[in-house]
């Protein structure tokens, strides 16, 4: 909590209500092991524990100072760390993870680790940082951690299961072993179906005087179509502010630039003349919301004050709900290769013979977008703004036999085939 405010008499609450109801298990707080953080987020009378993934000695120091007699414990031990859009993969040797949890055991101290095993943000379900710069997080949560993304397991597990062995006695002996992963190879798919062909087919219309924000229209997560024209004379830039988080923008169907959030912002001109009528249509993307950082109370999404052309405001919108979930009204019949910038639906049938395995999907020839296998989606792609490279397609999202596989690219592509290996590529 002391890394968001500083209420002293909520905390106070917040523990008396837990006792009340009841809950008779010590409780305790998890903060950063510094005057600041603890100063916010700590009580005397609860177990004030530390989150860090270095410097172990400094930090329980700082907390047998803090709060003198109290165990030290580390709540969140990050023994790796997640990979954000345009960052770099995150990885971290071995043995420094091992040294550093012996070292806090032999002191007395007691570990919880973050991760031990790594994970999937599945669909549209990842998080974002925002301080500078607003970073949302990629579709892999694998973290770098002692059990992979795929449940591996990782040379850090074993030295960390040393590290526990020397402290606690002998533990049993392991009767797993990695899952095996196979490379279906590549897949060329073969259907099209167009965005904004399919609107009607996959969503409604709601029409409103000014642009709402996405959970103003009911989308929790996906994707918003926002439309609206101009039937004047102008010629005066396309202004949104504040916009969350990603836009592509068509003038009368033709694409004409990305504004991004915080990062890119290609200057787009609206042209209008005396007896003329531009369509303005702006696809938005809601990136994932901010579950860390100084703007976690303020997550909606879309366009939040509408859009202008300089200093005046657009009205009378058409907005589309797109949130992906239900794709199956799509009507499949466009020409492949899109090499325009077009949002398409692109289908094809992988077939697997025997009982599947884990696979892995690449998608070099594309840009940005989504894939759902047999309607689950497994996640993102952004592949200029990586590190991932392949998503993560678990066993059971398969099946023997003939498996769907849908990508829903937003700037076209120049062939459409896809790659399934038994290597991840997390950059």
């Amino acid at each position: 909590y002391g890394s968001y405010g500083n209420d002293h008499e909520y905390i106070d609450f917040l523990a008396d209500y837990y006792r009340k109801s009841g809950i008779d298990v010590p409780l305790f707080t998890s903060d950063g092991p510094s005057n600041f953080f603890f100063g916010g987020g700590t009580r005397k009378g609860l177990l004030a524990t530390g989150n860090f993934g270095s410097h172990w000695k400094e930090s329980f120091e700082f907390m047998k100072n803090y709060y003198p007699g109290n165990p030290t414990m580390c709540a969140e031990f990050w023994e790796g760390w997640f990979d954000t859009w345009y960052g770099p993969h995150h990885r971290r040797e071995p043995d420094d993870v091992a040294e550093l949890l012996d070292g806090m055991l032999s002191s007395g101290g007691s570990v919880n680790f973050y991760m031990f095993c790594g994970g999937t943000n599945f669909a549209f379900n990842n998080g974002a940082n925002k301080f500078e710069v607003y970073d949302p997080q990629t579709t892999s949560y694998d973290y770098d951690a002692a059990l992979t993304e795929t449940g591996d397991l990782t040379k850090r597990f074993f030295e960390v299961r040393e590290v526990a062995e020397k402290h606690f006695g002998k533990l049993p002996e392991l009767t797993v072993k990695n899952l095996p992963k196979k490379a279906y190879g590549k897949l060329e798919l073969t259907e099209c179906a167009r965005l904004f062909t399919n609107l009607d087919n996959i969503s409604a219309p709601v029409k409103s005087s000014f642009a709402k924000t996405m959970e103003e229209l009911g989308v929790d997560f996906g994707f918003t179509l926002y439309s609206t024209v101009i039937d004047y004379p102008v010629e005066e830039k396309l202004v949104i502010e504040p916009l969350r988080d990603r836009a592509v923008i068509f003038i009368n169907g033709e694409f004409k630039g990305v504004k991004e959030r915080d990062r890119r912002n290609d200057e787009i001109v609206i042209a209008n003349y005396a007896g003329q009528v531009t369509k303005i249509d702006i696809l938005v993307e809601n990136l994932g919301r901010v579950n860390y950082g100084t703007e976690m109370w303020d997550n909606e999404k879309g366009l939040l004050r509408g859009a202008r052309i300089a200093q005046q405001q657009m009205f009378g919108w058409t907005m589309y709900p797109l949130s992906m979930d239900d794709i199956t009204g799509a009507v499949y019949g466009d020409a492949l290769p899109i090499k325009e910038e077009c949002p398409a639906f692109i289908k094809g049938n992988l077939v697997i013979e025997g009982a599947p395995c884990d696979t892995f999907i690449r998608l070099d020839g594309f840009h940005k977008g989504f894939v759902k296998v047999n309607g689950f989606n497994i996640g993102r792609y952004w592949n200029e703004a990586g590190p991932q490279k392949t998503l993560y397609i678990p066993a059971p999202v398969l099946k023997e036999g003939d498996n769907e596989i849908v990508v829903f690219e937003l700037h076209g592509c120049d062939a459409p085939v896809v790659e399934f290996t038994d290597v991840p590529d997390l950059g």
